[in-house]
This record gives structure tokens, C-alpha cells and sequence, in this order.
């Protein structure tokens, strides 16, 4: 997924376990709620342009905005694919 997303425009994103990444408190998310609901259930959390530590917080400028939309679909479907592989294993 990391791969895919890189690929499309370069850029970099981090990865690992929410509460190792964000720099705020975030309880109570749908990750929490469905991983609680639905033991075993894969659950993932992404967090789009741009980087965490940019003064603009969630905020994008219009010309970044399909760039980034493309970077998460390419993941998306490169977690997909990567799920279907181990559903058929």
C-alpha cells in the first residue's frame, strides 16, 4: 500500500499504528469502534496530504487535492489486492 501510494507522485507517507503516528489524541475512531466490534477484523486508518507536521493541517490547496485522491486510491487498491492474495492463500 505504502508502495502504491509513493509510486503514483512521490509522495511519502508514514506508516505503522495510529497511536505511534498521530501528534493528538484520537480515541474513540472507527478503527477503535470496528476492531472492539469485530474481533479479528482488519482496520486501517489513513491520513491524506499533507504531512502531519505541515502548518496547513488538514487543509489543502485545490491544486493538491485530486493528486492526493489519486495516492489513496492507488492504496486502496493495492490493499485490496494484497487482501484478495491472502483471502486465496
Amino acid at each position: 500500500m505504502e508502495s502504491a501510494i509513493r509510486a503514483r507522485h512521490g509522495t511519502e507517507y508514514r506508516t505503522g499504528q495510529a497511536p505511534d503516528l498521530l501528534t493528538y489524541a484520537a480515541s474513540g475512531t472507527t478503527e477503535d469502534w470496528v476492531l472492539k466490534a469485530i474481533p479479528g477484523i482488519f482496520a486501517v486508518c489513513i491520513e491524506l496530504r499533507p504531512d502531519i507536521f505541515d502548518h496547513r493541517g488538514f487543509l489543502l490547496p485545490p491544486d493538491e487535492i485530486i493528486p492526493s485522491a489519486e495516492e489513496y486510491f492507488d492504496g486502496l487498491v493495492a490493499m485490496a489486492v494484497e487482501l484478495q492474495h491472502k483471502r486465496n492463500r
